[in-house]
């Protein structure tokens, strides 16, 4: 007669559904930093793209008026 009980699945069983759930895992982990890359690479853009403005406003507002008549 056995004290303990026994596991319903075969430790090779078990291994494998750990194994499964651990590749899951790091699937759902994969995609989830891919997601967050994509993300910050399109903030990053958005930004670069905003400074870019941002200096050629800077760049028009800091010149000189053109004038009209010649000296």
């Amino acid at each position: 007669m056995k004290n303990h009980r026994e596991p319903d699945e075969a430790p090779d069983e078990i291994e494998d559904l750990c194994s499964v759930d651990s590749y899951r895992e790091m699937e759902y982990r994969l995609q989830s930093l891919r997601s967050l890359v994509c993300d910050l690479l399109k903030t990053n853009q958005e930004l670069r793209d905003a400074l870019l403005d941002a200096r050629i406003d800077a760049q028009y507002s800091a010149e000189p008026p053109l004038r009209n008549t010649p000296r």
